[in-house]
């Protein structure tokens, strides 16, 4: 059964994609995501996913995917917060790459600068905010309890061992080049805590005086290796 879900901002709860599956994995899919506004604003902000409704036939959910995304507003068209491309309701529950292909929206300049502008961040609209308040879509307790359900234990994508090793990037490490530069950059700049009072704390080891809780730590630590 098809399901239609949306991600939000985590950040400021500000809904950016409205999206269609098969079942729910897709909803909390994060590899298979071909729109790159997507990916930009996801690994910008980070995203929380909320399933709008569930058990629904492909038609279903088509129409009820058209509406969510009428509602909130494209922002390539300047009529809302959504980086989807299209008006919904055309997709099919397992499309050929020569329908993919078809289905690629071809976008204008303009259209593209909007979509750049749209990454340095926008504060939802108080007409935004009473719509989402006004729009009837409430969860009640039988959902939330039919969600808790379907995400608990092993059921939940999040908590299994394999994708939480897909999830986990190894940091790489930072080359001469980059120590570098970002020594360049600090130059000249003062300090972050530059006039700052730091509060002070007392060594029970050595007894010497301390500015700051983080400095503290990391004197004690250096008691430890010794």
């Amino acid at each position: 059964m098809a399901v239609v879900y949306l991600h939000k901002r985590k950040d400021n709860n500000e809904v950016f994609y409205i999206g269609i599956g098969n079942d729910i994995k897709r909803a909390f899919d994060i590899k298979n995501r071909k729109n790159k506004h997507w990916k930009k604003v996801v690994n910008k902000y980070g995203h929380i996913v909320e399933i709008i409704k569930d058990s629904l036939s492909w038609d279903e959910a088509c129409e009820l995917e058209k509406y969510w995304i009428k509602f909130y507003g494209r922002f390539d068209l300047n009529e809302g917060t959504l980086v989807n491309m299209t008006d919904g309701g055309e997709g099919q529950p397992n499309p050929s790459e020569e329908t993919r292909q078809k289905l690629k929206y071809q976008r204008t300049e303009d259209q593209k600068q909007n979509l750049r502008s749209y990454q340095i961040g926008v504060k939802q609209s108080e007409e935004t905010i009473k719509k989402r308040i006004n729009s009837g879509f409430h969860k009640t307790e039988e959902y939330r309890k039919k969600m808790s359900e379907s995400l608990s234990g092993d059921k939940n994508p999040n908590k299994k061992e394999e994708n939480k090793k897909k999830l986990r990037k190894p940091k790489k490490p930072r080359t001469k080049e980059h120590s570098q530069k970002i020594s360049e950059a600090k130059k000249g700049k003062p300090s972050w805590n530059k006039g700052v009072q730091l509060e002070k704390f007392v060594c029970d080891v050595c007894g010497k005086e301390i500015g700051g809780k983080s400095n503290l730590i990391q004197h004690a630590n250096k008691h430890i290796k010794l």
